[in-house]
C-alpha cells in the first residue's frame, strides 16, 4: 500500500493542530487537552465536522486504485 499526504502543522495557544492533505480528502487533528481542543473546535468553527475514525492505511484501502499487488493513493500533479 502507498499513501501520499500533504501536512501543515499550527500550534495554536495549548494545542497543536494538524492539517493533513490527502488524494481523497482532508483531515484535521487538534491535540491537547480536553479544554483546548474544544476551545480550538469553536475558534476553527470546526465543532461540527464529522469524525473519521479510520486510519489512513484503511481509507486508501477503501479509497485508493489498484495497481497490480499495490493499493495507492496518490496526487495527481
Amino acid at each position: 500500500m502507498i499513501y501520499e499526504k500533504r501536512r501543515k502543522t499550527w500550534s495554536f495557544r495549548n494545542v497543536e493542530v494538524v492539517l493533513d492533505e490527502l488524494p481523497f480528502g482532508l483531515f484535521m487533528e487538534i491535540e491537547g487537552s480536553i479544554q483546548g481542543i474544544t476551545e480550538a473546535e469553536m475558534l476553527l468553527d470546526a465543532e461540527d465536522f464529522k469524525v473519521e475514525l479510520e486510519t489512513y492505511p484503511r481509507l486508501t484501502m477503501k479509497q485508493g486504485i489498484q495497481n497490480g499487488q499495490i493499493i495507492e493513493a496518490k496526487f495527481v500533479d
